[in-house]
């Protein structure tokens, strides 16, 4: 009977903290100052992390990005307008004729807006970055920027 009783807490918890739970996942395209034309999938938990995988299509070869950023808060403008500034890292693998990695420091600033009690999240951001290149060489990367502009849809509210 005890192990009943536990069984059934736990999954009254796992249930109950999923309800409580919500995450955004979308999509965005923009632009990057040194390869233009990338699309990205993007997810959100309800905390302040972001997290994109990006395919560079403006590339002539496979190059392919990831992303984490910390929002230091996403303050509010007036009514659904909100905006955030944070801190983040970037990784790209560029699959050129020689394989390129790079590493950078970001700063995502933008604005976002909820719709439709906060299942559809519209967003655009601008993100200066500075980082280094790995392979197949270190070599220090200049500064550079990113722009994009997506939607993510929200679960679990």
């Amino acid at each position: 009977m005890n192990k009943k009783l536990c069984v059934l807490t736990a999954l009254l918890l796992v249930f109950g903290a999923a309800g409580a739970f919500s995450i955004g996942i979308g999509v965005q395209g923009g632009y990057d100052s040194t390869i233009p034309g990338n699309f990205a999938i993007t997810i959100k938990p309800d905390s302040l992390l972001t997290f994109a995988g990006n395919y560079y299509a403006g590339s002539d070869h496979l190059a392919l990005g990831v992303s984490l950023d910390y929002w230091l808060d996403n303050w509010q403008i007036t009514g659904p307008l909100y905006w955030f500034v944070g801190l983040g890292i970037g990784g790209l693998f560029d699959f050129g004729d020689e394989l390129g990695v790079q590493l950078a420091g970001r700063i995502p600033i933008g604005l976002n807006s909820f719709f439709l009690n906060r299942r559809i999240e519209l967003y655009a951001q601008f993100v200066p970055r500075i980082g280094a290149q790995f392979v197949p060489a270190i070599s220090f990367v200049p500064f550079g920027f990113e722009g994009a502009a997506g939607v993510r849809f929200w679960f679990g509210y």
